[in-house]
């Protein structure tokens, strides 16, 4: 009985004309129902419901429909206005449909539009309060020209957007309580943007056609985002909303987000700040590049990369974070990846594949990191490693940036390679691996500088405990290991092949540009180097400084050297056989026709040198100060031996067999 009453107290209102149908509705009161269906041209339907229990639906088939529905409360503090429902279905010519749900409401909306020029707008809002939840939409457009935006201010809102056509644009925006948001575009020209400002928020955007650009911004807790792009012209920011950044940012906690890019021209970039971040970017296709940012705590970025001209950079600042940079590109121009990471126990890994690729990675101010570089598909790569130390380009100083316990791995397969490791603390441990001709290693532990002008003010970070292990095989090939500052250090260079070069100095630093081994900074002490050359005209450089040292060096091959020799940087600056110091240690041992320069020598008290020789062999040595021992056997061909000893007490014993 009471519905019956409301129905005749109702206010009403029809308007029909021939072939241009309106109708319009105002319903106030309680469990309020609105049908209208037009089929025809022109047709326009409002419905307005103030009350209760709302419930509207507008159908319209022909040209240049417009469906409004409007729901809400006398005021918008109104607490009697809830249970609204509202479905506008349109298909034809220039659609425009708009539903207005309002305050303390469990809203339901849905549109769907199949024509061309359709724009569909849903706002709907619940503030503060029971009843809840609130907001549920829904919008569907099959055409040209398709617009939908739906706002959803308070409740548990969720949101539904599907746009198959031309010119798409959809924009949804949720804030506070449990929001979801999904939007799937499939035609040209499509730009999704979704906001959602805290709650339980999960966005996913899915972009199938050309010129895509997707864009999701969420601060709050619990966030997730999947962002799908497959097709040409591929960006996840700006167009301009608002001009910058995006392309999911989530600030807050738990978040989530996977960012997938399968086609052209893709650009992608990923930034969280707080905690339990994971971001994970999967890209296969051209012209793709990347960012993944992650400030906070136990970040995971992972990024894979497959196609033409990559490019990829992760930074994270905080600890225990997790980089993984796959990248397959042109074999032309090759990829580009750089991580930065800030803290303790985080882990890079890196892996390129094809020519002309370089490869940064950086773990600064932290301790018991590890960077794992792989780049084993081809020739002239670049990889550069750098733990515990960073130039003021970033503002720091050297007090701020020693780090222990960290671990390089750089392997490189091919020709022309090129890698480089910086570490800078106490117990690190760096290992270069290269196959192949023309390749060049480099490796420096406990040494800090300035534009390359060493110093003892640039140069006062040190390094102790640390090993270095590089392994060359095929010829030509160039390692140089540096080791500053520190004690109990190990440098270990193996080389198979012909015409290499390996240069080993511990506890040598130089503060004038020149080079000219004047003025020492540091001493190092019980610090090893060892070198083994396995194959013809190979060179060994070795420079320590400091007491307790030991070199042991093994050469097997014809026309090695001990001593100065062409190659590498600077001649001057690179070393030759040279221990300053006392109870130092030389161990080595030629085979083949062999070579101790006249310039290699040690200085200081309780000195030895024990060596063995072969074929064409030939040695000068030379011992300055006392209580210093040389054992040489030479058991070769073309036997020669200088002895200089310059000192009390020296014994010095040769055997030529």
């Amino acid at each position: 009985m009471k519905k019956l009453s409301i129905l005749f107290a109702m206010v009403f209102a029809v308007t029909f004309a021939m072939a241009q149908n309106t109708a319009t509705s105002t319903q106030t009161g309680d469990e309020n129902t609105v049908t209208v269906s037009q089929t025809g041209v022109t047709n326009t339907a409002t419905a307005t419901q103030v009350g209760d229990g709302n419930e509207a639906v507008q159908t319209q088939d022909g040209t240049s429909n417009a469906a409004t529905i409007v729901q809400s409360g006398v005021d918008i503090t109104n607490l009697e206005t809830f249970d609204n429902e509202a479905t506008q279905s349109q298909k034809g010519t220039s659609n425009v449909a708009d539903i207005d749900q309002q305050e303390k409401g469990n809203n339901v909306a849905s549109q769907t539009q199949d024509g061309t020029s359709n724009e569909a707008t849903i706002m709907q809002r619940n503030p503060w309060g029971t009843p809840s939840p609130g907001n549920d939409h829904t919008q569907s457009q099959t055409g040209t020209s398709n617009k939908a935006v739906a706002n959803a201010f308070n409740g548990g809102n969720t949101g539904s957007q599907t746009q198959v056509g031309d010119d798409n644009y959809s924009l949804v925006s949720q804030s506070q309580s449990g929001n979801d948001a999904t939007h799937e575009q499939d035609g040209i020209n499509n730009y999704a943007v979704s906001s959602q400002g805290s709650g339980g928020s999960s966005v996913d955007i899915y972009q199938h056609g050309e010129d895509n650009i997707g864009t999701t911004k969420q601060t709050g807790d619990g966030n997730s985002i999947d962002l799908d792009q497959v097709g040409n012209g591929n960006n996840a920011g700006v167009l301009p909303y608002w001009d910058g950044d995006r392309g999911v940012t989530q600030v807050g906690d738990g978040n989530t987000a996977v960012l997938r890019q399968d086609g052209d021209d893709n650009t992608h970039f990923i930034l969280q700040e707080g905690d339990d971040n994971e971001a994970d970017v999967d890209v296969l296709g051209n012209l793709n590049e990347g960012t993944i940012s992650q400030t906070g705590n136990l970040n995971v970025a992972g990024l894979v990369q497959e196609g033409t001209y990559n490019v990829a950079d992760i930074e994270q600042l905080g600890n225990s974070n997790s980089a993984d940079v796959e990248q397959q590109g042109s074999p032309v121009t090759g990829n580009y990846a750089e991580v930065n990471q800030f803290g303790n126990s985080n882990t890079s890994d890196v892996t390129q594949a094809s020519d002309n690729n370089v490869a940064y990675a950086d773990q600064l101010n932290g301790d018991n990191n590890t960077i794992d570089i792989d780049q084993s598909g081809g020739n002239a790569n670049e990889a550069y490693v750098n733990q515990g130390m960073l130039t003021d380009y970033y503002g720091y100083t050297s007090s701020e940036l020693v780090g222990s316990g960290n671990d390089a791995t750089v392997e490189q397969v091919g020709a022309l390679n090129v890698a480089s490791s910086e570490q800078y603390g106490e117990t690190n441990v760096a290992g270069i691996s290269q196959e192949g001709n023309s390749n060049t290693a480099y490796s420096y532990q406990g040494w800090a500088y300035g534009f390359w002008g060493e110093t003892a003010i640039t140069s006062a970070l040190s390094v102790t405990n640390s090993d270095v292990s590089i392994t060359q095989v095929l010829d030509e090939n160039y390692a140089a290991v540096w080791q500053y500052g520190g004690d109990n250090n190990s440098a270990t260079v193996d080389q198979d092949g012909m015409s290499n070069l390996a240069s080993i100095s511990q506890g040598f630093i130089y503060d004038d540009a020149p080079y000219n081994f004047s003025n020492p900074v540091f001493n190092v002490n019980d610090n090893t180097a060892t070198i083994s050359q396995s194959g013809d005209n190979n060179t060994a450089k070795v420079f320590q400084l400091g007491d307790g040292n030991s070199f042991d060096l093994t050469q097997t091959g014809g026309g090695n050297t001990v001593g100065l020799a062409a190659g590498g940087l600077l001649e001057a600056r690179n070393g030759y056989f040279e221990q300053d110091g006392n109870g130092n240690t030389f161990t080595g041992s030629q085979s083949g026709d062999a070579l101790l320069d006249n310039l290699s020598r040690q200085t200081g008290n309780d000195n030895t040198i024990n060596m063995s020789q072969g074929l064409g062999d030939y040695a000068k040595l030379i011992q300055n100060g006392d209580l210093n021992t040389i054992d040489l056997i030479q058991m070769g061909g073309g036997q020669s031996a200088d002895i200089f000893q310059d000192g009390n007490s020296n014994a010095a014993t040769v055997t030529q067999q």
